[in-house]
């Protein structure tokens, strides 16, 4: 919603032209969605089927939820801080280069171990026993420089790239299109 405007499929509308009974009808059916569908999900997750429990975890959702909407806050953000772009691609890279090397090393040897999909799981070849992280520590360890140096130079590329591809539009003018948009 900018500048009081609501977009309705694809026409943008001044929220001051839609009829303050249909708005009140519009809030309604939006309260009543976060109120019992978005409330039910959450506290589907965390109840374990205990009706004592369901009671409070519902009470202290709603609660919760009602402050977000008096404060103005319901649909912000409220996640951690975003990692920088050469942060996030050097965990790309440094994924990549475990996968990489893990599948070469069960190939080369013959092996049916399956890389671990989450933090918990044990991988066990010869002697070693590894988790993810544990086997992204070592990675890091021994190629983290050289990785941290590769990311940053994706990073840049992509962004002189894309500079480029802006600041070649078309005979000046603005143009998506110039940028893959």
């Amino acid at each position: 919603m900018a500048n009081g405007n609501v977009t309705m499929g694809s026409v943008e509308v001044a929220m001051a032209d839609i009829p303050h009974g249909n708005l009140a009808i519009l809030v309604q059916r939006s309260l009543n969605h976060i109120f019992k569908n978005e409330r039910d999900a959450a506290v589907k997750v965390g109840a374990n089927g205990d009706e004592t429990q369901i009671a409070r975890l519902r009470e202290e959702w709603e609660t919760a939820k009602r402050n977000l909407i008096l404060t103005g806050v319901l649909g912000t953000r409220q996640g951690g801080p975003r990692l920088d772009p050469v942060e996030k691609q050097y965990r790309s890279l440094l994924l990549a280069y475990v996968k990489t090397t893990f599948a070469a090393y069960v190939k080369s040897k013959g092996l049916a171990t399956k890389f671990p999909t989450d933090n918990e799981t044990t991988v066990q070849i010869g002697k070693s026993t590894r988790t993810l992280p544990e086997m992204l520590a070592k990675a890091e360890a021994s190629q983290g420089e050289e990785l941290r140096k590769q990311a940053a130079r994706i990073v840049n590329e992509r962004n002189r790239a894309t500079k480029a591809k802006v600041e070649a539009g078309s005979d000046g003018e603005a143009d998506l299109g110039s940028v893959g948009l």
